[in-house]
């Protein structure tokens, strides 16, 4: 039976209506709703027997009204005409608590979309998901603190922000060094960024990073989001690789009429750094069509190490800590080898005045931080397009999308240092042993820039799709089209050759305009300022260069509906099939040695991957809200199978099962298996070698070679996933809702780089000894032939800048098939709306709880609990929000908080204590006269200006950018309008 309220016209829902309906059954008050408002609701009967509501009072629009009735159930909302309001069973989720709770569960009425909504987690139209899934609407996204839908998603307390940051990224605390376009991605469980699945409008788009493995949010509008479903589990089994943590899925609108203008400004209050954020949509709809198009324009300030004085020096001991500045100094250290011959260690200091003979010289060393001034947030502007077309012709509709982005960035990086060798060639030399040379630790810190970044990002994807209906069965069928190409140039590097031919150690190079004679020897017994423009800018012409484009091409084909009918209880199906064609391609040149660039060796790759997937929604028996596609106990059966031509096929299958034993109470679990694909670098990048240096046992830094590449050989990572969970609405609290949902996965046969994960520990940690080997090229000729041809390799980084005999070990960090992980914890949710006077209170509060993070870096290795430690995720995150809405004024209090944890890598261990901020909003939206439509808004994050807790970093940053930021607290004013 399909209940059918008729309404004269939906245009009501700009009015507003002064409601008081009470809690009680959700059918008698959508019928008084639906009279009171004249607005027409479809719904069957069966959808919301037994439901019931937490009622609504105040003066509220029509659809803020029929979200808080629909709060606390899995109901949702769409509008197939003007006239009309659709209700339906939708997700069995919850949003996060740091959204009001009056929005928290379904999709508002404002939604204008011709099409039935397909919830994260099926392919089937109208079924729930077995698996949580977190929703976030687009009016808690437009009252949220935070600026960026990206900002939005990455503070849930599911995400762990050890990847996917640009402060992570440049602050060196993201272990895998890939984002290097300075990207934000989600990273759900500390799983990893590449194992979080994100999706635009339910489709792929082209990859980021250094390995095209994971999605930058920073390239999406805000203003063109109409929701956010974040599915917490496993589900390679609907949407094939990559969906390990789950899927972040950002659905965006279709629903423009008029023009809306948005404008937000902030300030930080400890430096001044600015942000603004300007949009722009224009739109339009009529019968069985749309059209729109949005436009957004981003600029934020770089954040500067040394306005924070906890990143300022280095030197951390008046925090606790230790001072962890370097030999590699301005004025310089002379360096000698420690009585193991293995590694260097300071032996005189040149004073600040600068030194002309031996016996100015005093014992000991010099100190600098090699990290002095470095952006820890870069400066970047964005700008970002999306358009969209709706039109329906009979039984077909069609829909075509359209996305452009570009994103500009520059950040500062370290001061250039190294150590060298200077000979009797140089007529500044100082023999401090009467040896024929001296090895000098220097930092070019008083002399040069810090090196800068530039790069430029641009995204590009479009979508056409068609939907067509044939009774109770849709057919869908898309093509889509997705690149991203990404530029940085990396400048202000120190070319070890030419700084050898400055000092006189290497010949003149005819290849150069330099004569060392001519034009000046480099002097490193200067205070800092002994070398001329013409000798400094000869050897700082070092560079780094690289373009990356990665592509995808998709096509498929899904059918859904019912099957057949068992007792009045319809099953229910989809099935399907798609082709992905990937692409990756990165060029460039360097300039790290020699007497000209040199070209980087051409990576490209492309694989085209079939697919074919079915589910099926099987109802095992009725309950008292038992419908057609929600009874009282279902089964869901789902599996994707595809074929690679890199390493073959893989299968994965889900299983879930969903029971409402009461009306107030759901109950669901879900088990299934998923996969990551090697990425095309994984497999294609081209072997290399690198020179640094890594603390030996000693705690001295030794110089070795760092092998780097992919391996073709790479199989699939895998996962098995199981959750259970429950979602209550106890009948005497209707407005009160809690979900609670126990997960536990085992990620095997991770891809990375063992030696990589804490690569200050690569020559003292045993889990990555067979990764390591030993070397004595002073000693050994076989050791020093193997060294001089790893030198001589095309493209190695930093030939030159060490003797060949100075190295201690051959590092291998290839890409290898070798981790295991194991993550299980709890999410839970609570929310809670009370009329309080003549407004409305809600209460929000989500926590993660982990109960493991077992890592195994190697299958030799025995298993760790890496929970609560350095690096990894705390043991809880919570977020809370406490509102208050009283006719056109909102206010809202949001808190946020990071456990404690340990810091292990010290000795002894550190703790590391737990971080609490403070958010808090007012807004003032207007609900008559000349003002309707326009909203202002305040919002300060970090309310009470805390400082991110102290970390005794090796680094010399007393932060852990993983679980903490440096901005202190921010001041925003936010306007909207709607013409």
């Amino acid at each position: 039976m399909i209940a059918a309220i008729a309404t004269p016209a939906w245009a009501a829902q700009e009015r507003y209506f002064s409601f008081n309906i009470p809690a009680g059954s959700l059918d008698v008050a959508l019928r008084r709703y639906a009279r009171m408002t004249g607005l027409q609701l479809l719904y069957r009967g069966d959808t919301v027997r037994g439901l019931r509501t937490r009622g609504v009072t105040g003066n509220l629009t029509a659809p803020d009204a029929l979200s808080r009735l629909l709060s606390g159930t899995t109901l949702i909302v769409s509008r197939p005409t003007p006239k009309t309001v659709v209700i339906q069973i939708g997700s069995n989720s919850v949003s996060q608590a740091t959204r009001p709770a009056q929005a928290a569960q379904t999709e508002t009425a404002d939604a204008d979309t011709s099409q039935e909504i397909v919830v994260t987690g099926t392919n089937i139209r109208g079924t729930s998901a077995t698996s949580p899934v977190t929703r976030i609407s687009r009016r808690e996204i437009q009252r949220s603190a935070k600026a960026t839908v990206g900002e939005i998603i990455t503070s849930q307390a599911t995400n762990f922000g050890g990847t996917g940051s640009p402060v992570v990224a440049l602050t060196g605390v993201d272990r895998t060094g890939l984002n290097d376009t300075l990207s934000i991605a989600p990273n759900l469980r500390g799983l990893g960024s590449e194992a979080t699945l994100t999706l635009i409008n339910g489709r792929r788009v082209a990859g980021s990073g250094g390995r095209g493995d994971f999605t930058d949010l920073s390239v999406l509008p805000t203003l063109g989001v109409e929701r956010v479903e974040i599915l917490t589990d496993g589900a390679s089994a609907i949407y094939g690789s990559d969906a390990v943590a789950g899927v972040v899925n950002v659905i965006m609108r279709e629903d423009l009429k008029g023009i809306e203008l948005r404008v937000r400004g902030s300030t930080g209050t400890q430096s001044g750094e600015h942000r603004l954020l300007a949009s722009a949509a224009l739109g339009t709809r009529w019968s069985g069509g749309s059209v729109g198009l949005i436009y957004e324009f981003g600029h934020d300030d770089a954040l500067n190490a040394a306005d924070r004085l906890y990143t300022a020096t280095g030197d951390l001991r008046p925090f606790g800590g230790t001072d962890r500045r370097t030999f590699l100094s301005s004025p310089a250290t002379i360096l000698t080898l420690d009585p193991t011959g293995s590694a260097y260690i300071p032996a005189f200091a040149v004073p600040k005045g600068g030194a002309s003979s031996v016996t100015q010289l005093r014992p000991g060393t010099n100190l600098s931080f090699p990290l002095q001034a470095i952006d820890l947030t870069p400066l970047s502007d964005r700008h970002i397009v999306y358009g969209y077309l709706n039109q329906q012709i009979g039984a077909v509709e069609f829909h075509l999308d359209g996305r452009f982005a570009s994103r500009t960035f520059t950040n500062l990086g370290s001061p250039q240092s190294t150590i060298f060798a200077i000979t009797a060639a140089n007529p500044f030399f100082l023999s401090t042993d009467g040896g024929p040379f001296s090895v000098i630790g220097y930092s070019f810190e008083n002399e040069l820039e810090n090196s800068r970044t530039r790069g430029r990002v641009q995204a590009l994807s479009s979508t056409a799709a068609l939907t067509w209906r044939t009774g109770r069965w849709s057919v869908d069928g898309y093509a889509t089209y997705a690149q991203e190409r990404s530029s940085s140039r990396l400048s202000g590097l120190v070319n070890a050759s030419l700084l050898n031919e400055a000092l006189g150690t290497t010949p003149d190079d005819p290849q150069t305009t330099y004569s060392a004679a001519r034009d000046g020897y480099f002097n490193p017994y200067g205070g800092g300022s002994a070398n001329n423009a013409a000798i400094l800018n000869f050897v700082s012409q070092g560079f780094s260069a690289q373009v990356r484009k990665t592509a995808i091409i998709e096509g498929g084909v899904k059918a859904d509906g019912p099957l057949l009918s068992i007792f009045g209880m319809e099953i229910v199906g989809a099935l399907g099939g798609s082709v992905r064609s990937e692409r990756f391609r990165r060029t460039g040149e360097n300039f790290f040695s020699g007497s000209a660039p040199s070209p980087a060796i051409v990576k490209r790759g492309e694989r085209t991957i079939p697919a074919a997937f079915a589910e099926l929604n099987v109802p095992l028996a009725g309950g008292k809200n038992g419908g057609t596609r929600d009874p009282g106990l279902r089964l869901s059966l789902a599996g994707r199978y595809e074929r690679y031509p890199d390493f073959g096929s893989t299968a994965n299958p889900k299983i879930g099962i969903a029971w409402r034993p009461t009306p107030a109470l759901q109950l669901h679990g879900s088990w299934g298996t998923s996969f990551r694909a090697p990425a095309l670098t994984d497999l294609k990048d081209p072997f290399r070698v690198s020179v640094t240096q890594l603390p030996n046992a000693a705690g001295a830094f030794a110089p070795v070679l760092l092998l780097s590449g992919g391996n073709p050989s790479l199989r699939p990572e895998t996962a098995r996933t199981w959750n259970v969970g429950m979602i209550l609405t106890p009948p005497p609290i209707p407005s009160l809702r809690i979900e609670a949902n126990i997960f536990r996965t085992r990620f095997s046969q991770r891809i990375g780089q063992p030696v990589l994960q804490d690569v200050l520990t690569a020559l003292t940690n045993p889990e990555v000894a067979s990764f390591i080997e030993p070397i004595s090229p002073a000693s050994s000729a076989a050791d020093l032939a193997r060294v001089k041809a790893l030198l001589a390799l095309p493209g190695t980084i930093g030939a030159g800048i060490f003797p060949d005999t100075a190295y201690t070990a051959i590092v291998d960090a290839r890409s290898v098939n070798t981790s295991t992980l194991t993550v299980s914890g709890l999410d839970t949710t609570m929310q809670l709306a009370r009329p309080v006077g003549a407004g409305q209170l809600d209460l929000g509060l989500s926590a993660t709880w982990l109960f493991s993070y077992r890592r195994q870096l190697t299958p030799s290795a025995r298993p760790l609990e890496r929970i609560d430690r350095l690096g990894f995720p705390t043991s809880l995150r919570a977020n809370g929000t406490l509102s208050y809405t009283l006719g056109p004024v909102s206010a809202a209090i949001i808190g946020r908080y990071v456990g404690g944890y340990t810091d292990d890598t010290a000795r002894p261990a550190r703790p590391i204590r737990d971080w609490f901020t403070t958010d808090a909003t007012i807004g003032f939206a207007p609900q008559h006269g000349r003002l309707a439509g326009v909203s202002l808004s305040l919002i300060v994050e970090n309310l009470f200006d805390r400082n991110p807790p102290f970390v005794d970093q090796s680094s010399g940053l007393g932060f852990d950018g993983a679980n903490a930021n440096p901005f202190g607290r921010t001041v925003a004013l936010q306007l909207n309008m709607k013409l």
